[in-house]
C-alpha cells in the first residue's frame, strides 16, 4: 500500500475508534472466510412446521399494501419491465428475468448494482397490484436455487436485510410454500450475526429494519421474539444515535436522510399495527427528520443533491411526508411547509448542528431558494458518503435551478468518483488547487475538513447566513475560508468570501450553473440565460485583481447519467487576506 494509502487507513481507523475497527475486522472475517465455507451449515434453510405459522392480521396486511404501493413509486420500483421480463438497474444494460436468471452476473464493476439486484426492492410493484405474483414466486425459488448461502455481494448484510423485508411482506401479500418461509427464517438468523455495527450508519438501520420485520410479521415462529427484540432495539438505538437534535441524519446526504427516515417510519408503523408500543422518543425523532426534510425541499418539491445523493432515491421526500402526515398527523411540521405556502418576505431556516441553512423569498414554485452548506462532509467514524463541498450553495429562482449541486454519478473509485466528490465540482472555492478534504479511495477520507455555521438570521426583507471551514489549515500557510450569503429579496443574492492567511495563494471561486448560455462582459461580469428566458446577471469584485471565465463542468441527477453544464469561475492570486464579492440578480 502506498504511503498515502497507509496514512488514510490510519486516519480512518483513528477516527472510527478501536471498537469499530475490531467490529470491522470481525465482519470482514465472517464475510470473506467463514460464511463462504460454513454459512450453509450455520444457517440452514429448513421449512418450519405449518402449525407454527399464522397469517398476518388485517391491520398488518393493510399497512403492507400501503407501503408496497409507496415503494412501487421509487426508482427501483420502476426497474422491472414485467411485460418484457427485463430488469434495468442504475441505467445499465437490462438483465433478463427469464428463469434461470444469471443472478451472479453484473454488467458493471459496481457493488451497488448487485446491492440493487439482490435487495429485491424492484419487486414492490407486484406486492402493490398483485399482477405478476406467479412470476415473483418463480423468481424467488430460482434465486434460492442459484445463489449460494453466504457468498458474494448477494449476502452482504445490506442487500440481505432489504431482501428480508421484501420477502417477509411478499409471503403475507402473495402467499408461498413452507420452503420460502424457511428462507425467510434463514435470512433472519443470518442477520442476527451480521449487523453492521462497525459502520453505524444507514446500513445498520436497514439491517435492524429487516430483522424487525421478520419478527413482527412471523411472530409465531420459534425465534421470532428474538428477531423482533434485537431488530427493534437496534433500530430505535440507531435512530437516537444517528439523528441530530435538528433532525438531520449524521451522513449529511439527502438520499440517506430519506432512506433512514423511511426505514424508521415504516417499521414504527408496522410495530404499531402489530400491537407493540413504539417509544415516544422514536416518534419525536421521526418528526424532527420530517421537519428537516420539509424545510430543505426545493420549490420543485425535491431535496437538493447534497453529498452522495440521487434524485428521488429511495423516494421523493414529498411521498414520505405524505405517508407521515396520513399516518401520524401534521402537527409535527412547522406551519405550511408541506403545502409550499411560504412567506413573501425573505426567511431563514437554520440547522446549526447539521450545518445547513435554507434562505427563501417569495412563494410556491416561483420562490427564490438558496441552500447553504456549512456542515461537515459526514460523521468522523464513517464519512464515506461525503463530498468536499463545504460552503457550497444551490440556488433556485423563477421555477428552475440556477446554481446546482453536481450530484454523485457513480460509487466505484476512479476519475468520475473523484470528480463528483471534489471541491472543484461544487459551488465553493479552492485554494492553491487543493481539495478541502483529501480522498483515498471511493469511500475513504484522509484529511477531513470541518465546517461550522457561524450565524444565520432574517429581517428587514432579507435573510443571510455565515459559515467557515478549516480544510486549508493543513497548508504551509494555513488558510481559513469564510463565506457569507445574503438573499436580498426574491431577485438578488450577495456572496461574500473571505480568505484569511499571511502568504501568497491562488484562489478560484466556482459557480456551477444549470444548463444555460453564458456571456461574459469584461473581466468581472456575466449573464446567464436559461431555457424559458430566465436570466441571472453576475458581477464579481475583489480586493485583489481577478478574472472571470467560463469552463465546462458536469452534473448528474441519477446513476451513470451526466450532462455538461457551464461553470463560472473567478480566479485571483495574491497575498492574503482577500475578500471577493459576488452579486447575482435574477430576472
Amino acid at each position: 500500500m502506498p504511503l498515502g494509502g497507509m496514512r488514510a487507513a490510519w486516519l480512518t481507523a483513528r477516527r472510527a475508534g478501536l471498537r469499530r475497527v475490531v467490529r470491522r475486522l470481525e465482519r470482514r472475517l465472517r464475510l470473506r472466510l467463514l460464511d463462504p465455507c460454513l454459512a450453509g451449515r450455520m444457517y440452514p434453510r429448513s421449512a418450519p412446521a405449518r402449525s407454527c405459522f399464522e397469517p398476518a392480521p388485517g391491520a398488518q396486511r393493510q399497512l403492507l399494501g400501503q407501503l408496497a404501493a409507496l415503494r412501487a413509486g421509487s426508482p427501483l420500483g420502476r426497474a422491472w419491465d414485467r411485460q418484457r421480463a427485463l430488469l434495468t438497474l442504475l441505467n445499465q444494460q437490462a438483465l433478463p428475468l427469464a428463469v434461470p436468471v444469471s443472478w451472479m452476473r453484473s454488467p458493471i464493476a459496481d457493488p451497488l448494482w448487485g446491492f440493487s439486484l439482490h435487495s429485491w426492492e424492484w419487486a414492490w410493484p407486484v406486492l402493490s397490484d398483485g399482477r405478476g405474483a406467479q412470476e415473483f414466486l418463480t423468481l424467488w425459488r430460482d434465486w434460492l436455487d442459484h445463489v449460494p448461502v453466504g457468498r458474494g455481494v448477494a449476502w452482504e448484510p445490506y442487500p440481505t436485510s432489504r431482501r428480508l423485508a421484501v420477502w417477509a411482506a411478499a409471503w403475507h401479500v402473495l402467499g408461498g410454500d413452507m420452503l420460502l418461509l424457511g428462507a425467510i427464517a434463514q435470512h433472519a438468523d443470518y442477520m442476527l450475526h451480521h449487523l453492521e455495527r462497525d459502520l453505524d450508519n444507514n446500513h445498520l438501520v436497514a439491517n435492524a429494519r429487516g430483522l424487525a420485520w421478520a419478527g413482527l410479521l412471523f411472530s409465531t415462529l420459534p425465534r421470532a421474539e428474538r428477531w423482533r427484540h434485537v431488530g427493534l432495539g437496534v433500530l430505535w438505538a440507531a435512530l437516537a444515535a444517528q439523528v441530530r437534535s435538528d433532525g438531520g441524519h449524521v451522513e449529511n446526504s439527502a438520499s440517506y436522510h430519506v432512506a433512514v427516515w423511511l426505514d424508521g417510519l415504516e417499521t414504527a408503523l408496522l410495530a404499531q399495527a402489530s400491537g407493540h408500543d413504539v417509544p415516544q422518543p422514536v416518534w419525536e425523532c421521526l418528526a424532527r427528520m420530517a421537519s428537516f426534510a420539509a424545510a430543505l425541499c426545493r420549490p420543485d418539491g425535491r431535496l437538493p443533491l447534497l453529498n452522495d445523493s440521487s434524485e428521488d432515491d429511495p423516494l421523493p421526500a414529498s411521498a414520505v411526508l405524505d405517508l407521515m402526515s396520513a399516518s401520524v398527523g401534521r402537527q409535527f411540521l412547522p406551519g405550511g411547509r408541506v403545502s409550499g405556502a411560504l412567506r413573501e418576505a425573505a426567511s431563514c431556516d437554520a440547522f446549526a448542528e447539521s450545518g445547513y441553512v435554507v434562505l427563501r423569498a417569495g412563494a410556491g414554485r416561483e420562490a427564490t431558494y438558496l441552500v447553504f452548506d456549512a456542515g461537515d462532509l459526514g460523521p468522523a467514524h464513517c464519512p464515506g458518503h461525503g463530498h468536499a463541498d463545504a460552503l457550497s450553495i444551490e440556488l433556485w429562482g423563477r421555477g428552475q435551478g440556477l446554481i446546482v449541486d453536481p450530484g454523485t454519478y457513480q460509487y466505484p473509485a476512479g476519475h468520475w468518483r473523484d470528480y463528483f466528490r471534489g471541491t472543484a465540482a461544487h459551488s465553493t472555492a479552492t485554494v492553491d488547487g487543493q481539495e478541502q478534504s483529501s480522498f483515498a479511495g471511493a469511500f475513504r477520507v484522509a484529511d477531513m475538513a470541518r465546517g461550522r455555521l457561524v450565524a444565520a438570521s432574517s429581517g428587514g426583507g432579507q435573510a443571510e447566513a455565515t459559515g467557515e471551514h478549516d480544510g486549508y489549515l493543513r497548508l504551509a500557510d494555513p488558510v481559513i475560508h469564510r463565506r457569507r450569503v445574503c438573499l436580498c429579496g426574491p431577485d438578488q443574492v450577495v456572496v461574500e468570501d473571505t480568505f484569511g492567511g499571511a502568504a501568497e495563494h491562488h484562489v478560484v471561486l466556482r459557480f456551477h450553473l444549470a444548463p444555460c448560455e453564458v456571456r461574459l462582459a469584461g473581466a468581472s461580469g456575466g449573464l446567464a440565460t436559461y431555457p424559458g428566458g430566465v436570466m441571472m446577471e453576475l458581477q464579481v469584485t475583489s480586493t485583489k485583481p481577478g478574472r472571470l471565465t467560463v469552463e465546462d463542468g458536469w452534473s448528474s441527477n441519477t446513476w451513470y447519467v451526466k450532462q455538461r453544464s457551464p461553470v463560472v469561475t473567478y480566479s485571483l492570486s495574491g497575498r492574503l487576506p482577500i475578500t471577493v464579492f459576488t452579486r447575482m440578480r435574477i430576472a
